[in-house]
C-alpha cells in the first residue's frame, strides 16, 4: 500500500515512517494481521488482533501517533475481543486518503464503510483524545453500529481544548525536532521513557516527514447539552488527573450531568495519553465496562 502522492513530503519521508511503523509493531504483545479497508476516505489500515469469532472492538488513537499506540492495551482487550485498531484517514499512520474529511458526516460515512469492509454490524469503540472525539461523533450519527463506547481523555467532547494545546501542537508540528516533541509528550504524559519508546521515534519520524492537510480534518468541538442527553448506549469516560489538554473536573462533571448513565471516572497518574500512561489500570477497566 503507497499513499497518495503529497501525504508525506518525499518518498524517502515515507520510508523511514514505514520503517519506524514496522518497528513499533515488532513489539506488538500478540499475533496480528494488517488489514487494508477501502472506504470513501481512502484506504484505511487496520491492526486486528483476537480471535476472529469474538465480540469487535474498535479503536481509534490520539493525535499523531496512528493506531499503534493501543499497543500496551491489545494484549489485553484481545483476550476478549477481536480488536480492530484504526489509522485514521486525517492524520499520521498508514492509511491512504484519497478524499477529504470535512464534515461529522464525513466521519461517520468512512467509519460505516471500515465497519462494512470488517464484517461488523455493530461494535463497541473506545477512542483516546481525538479519537475519543470521533468515537462520540460517530455514536451520535450511527447509533444503531455502536453498543459502548469508551472515551479516553476526549477531546474537546464535554469542555473545550485549552489554548496551550494548540500553541504546543502546532509548534510540534511546525519544529519537529526532539526537544520540542519531547517537551510536548512531557507536557502531555506521564510516562519516563520517552527517549527510548518507539512509539515516541516513530511519531517523531511522522511528524518530520507527514504532510498536514487542513483541508482533510475536523476540528473537535464540543458537543451540546441536547446532544449529550441524546446519547442512550452505554459511555465509558476516563480522563487523568495529571490531564493538561483540557479541565478534568470539569469533563467530568458535565459528562455525568448530561450522559444518562455514564460511567465517569479520573485515573490517577495518567496525563492526556492515559492508554499509555497507565495501562493496566485503563485496561482493568475498559475491561470490566465492555465485559458487564
Amino acid at each position: 500500500m503507497t499513499g497518495q502522492p503529497g501525504i508525506f513530503k518525499s518518498p524517502e519521508g515515507e520510508t523511514e515512517y514505514r520503517t519506524a511503523y514496522a518497528a513499533t509493531l515488532s513489539a506488538w504483545p500478540v499475533p496480528f494481521c494488517s488489514l487494508v479497508v477501502p472506504t470513501r476516505a481512502g484506504h484505511t489500515h487496520v491492526i486486528a488482533s483476537g480471535p476472529e469469532d469474538a465480540p469487535p472492538l474498535v479503536l481509534l488513537p490520539m493525535t499523531f501517533i496512528s493506531a499503534t499506540m493501543w499497543m500496551y492495551n491489545v494484549a489485553a482487550l484481545s483476550s476478549c475481543f477481536r480488536v480492530s485498531a484504526l489509522d485514521t484517514t486525517v492524520d499520521i499512520g498508514k492509511s491512504a486518503p484519497e478524499s477529504p474529511v470535512r464534515s461529522r458526516a464525513d466521519i461517520a460515512g468512512w467509519l460505516t464503510d471500515v465497519f462494512d469492509g470488517l464484517g461488523i454490524k455493530d461494535a463497541c469503540m473506545a477512542g483516546c483524545s481525538y479519537g475519543g472525539w470521533m468515537t462520540m461523533s460517530f455514536a451520535l450519527s450511527a447509533p444503531e453500529r455502536v453498543r459502548k463506547i469508551a472515551l479516553l481523555g476526549p477531546a474537546a467532547t464535554f469542555v473545550p481544548l485549552r489554548l496551550q494545546f494548540f500553541l504546543r501542537g502546532a509548534s510540534v508540528q511546525m519544529l519537529p525536532r526532539k526537544p520540542v516533541v519531547y517537551s510536548f509528550l512531557r507536557w502531555c504524559s506521564t510516562r519516563e521513557d520517552l527517549a527510548v519508546n518507539p512509539i515516541v521515534h516513530q511519531m517523531l519520524v511522522g511528524l518530520r516527514h507527514f504532510r498536514f492537510q487542513p483541508q482533510n480534518s475536523v476540528f473537535p468541538v464540543v458537543f451540546t447539552d441536547e446532544e449529550l442527553k441524546s446519547v442512550k448506549m452505554p459511555v465509558l469516560v476516563l480522563i487523568g488527573d495529571k490531564e493538561r489538554v483540557l479541565d478534568p473536573v470539569r469533563a467530568v462533571e458535565r459528562a455525568r450531568r448530561l450522559v444518562s448513565g455514564v460511567q465517569a471516572e479520573i485515573i490517577p497518574g495518567a496525563g492526556h495519553a492515559l492508554p499509555i500512561d497507565q495501562p493496566e489500570i485503563v485496561n482493568a477497566r475498559l475491561l470490566q465496562f465492555f465485559r458487564d
